[in-house]
């Protein structure tokens, strides 16, 4: 397996720890999206190419008419070789699964009304990844342009929900894929 292979996982843990120093009391919703079978990030609820939206479950997608997912490595626990990056950085959790669609798709969040910043993971490590846009409640926030496979897309928006909802459209000609959203009403 190649060494950068697996690097959505880390991404997020240093995300979700960010989050967690910067906002103590926040909300947060963290969603890993990947096959039935791979393994889930601690903290994160799975989002699977199944995963349609139930108000019961609090999330999901509006449909899921074209999605499939991947894993392309599976889970790794590996520590830094060096003692100081162990003590400053930890253990790297790594994982590569996503979902990718091949049409328009938005998913869907129950999150109560006010202002959310939403970090959005999109990453291939297998092939090139599309280019896409996202949007969230009807406003485009930015283009995701992956240069090639391995490299990360990892971006914050800021996005108001008046109706308790967060919808978050990946859109594109060629499809769009996605490993992770961690949202947080930490703005």
């Amino acid at each position: 397996m190649h060494p950068r292979a697996n690097v959505t996982g880390l991404i997020a843990v240093v995300l979700l720890t960010m989050m967690a120093a910067h906002c103590a009391v926040s909300r947060e919703w963290l969603f890993d999206f990947g096959t039935e079978a791979s393994m889930t990030q601690p903290g994160f609820t799975k989002v699977t190419a199944r995963t349609s939206y139930d108000a019961a479950k609090g999330h999901g997608f509006e449909t899921v008419e074209g999605l499939t997912s991947a894993d392309r490595g599976g889970w790794e626990k590996t520590a830094p070789t060096s003692e100081r990056r162990a003590r400053t950085y930890g253990a790297y959790r790594t994982t590569a699964d996503l979902i990718e669609g091949t049409a328009d798709s938005t998913f869907i969040v129950q999150v109560g009304p006010g202002d959310y910043t939403v970090w959005l993971i999109a990453c291939d490590a297998h092939y090139e990844p599309p280019f896409f846009e996202v949007w969230a409640n009807g406003a485009k926030q930015f283009d995701v342009r992956v240069p090639r496979r391995y490299f990360v897309f990892m971006e914050p928006f800021t996005v108001r929900s008046e109706d308790g909802l967060l919808k978050i459209e990946f859109r594109g000609p060629h499809g769009w894929l996605v490993n992770a959203l961690l949202i947080s009403d930490d703005v």
